[in-house]
């Protein structure tokens, strides 16, 4: 399964994670909506190499339902999900 990520994860880790059912998708908070729109400032990863890079997310991947978002605060895998 894919995982799309803008590049500032290189520098910032996650803050956002959405589970499609197909798809993973995360942001950090740092980036605009035209940032977001331009498909040259994103990288696709698959989840385990995602999970190398930022493991804290992988409780909330191996539980998440298509639709769900978690909010993480920090790096401590605590996280919660967003309302729809």
């Amino acid at each position: 399964m894919p995982v799309f990520l803008s590049t500032p994860h290189a520098e910032h880790p996650p803050r956002w994670v959405t589970f499609t059912g197909g798809e993973v998708h995360s942001a950090t908070g740092l980036e605009s909506e035209e940032y977001m729109a331009e498909s040259s400032n994103h990288e696709v990863l698959s989840v385990s190499t995602f999970c190398d890079r930022f493991p804290f997310v992988g409780e909330f991947l191996r539980g998440a339902r298509p639709g769900q978002t978690a909010l993480f605060a920090d790096d401590s895998g605590a996280f919660v999900l967003e309302a729809d």
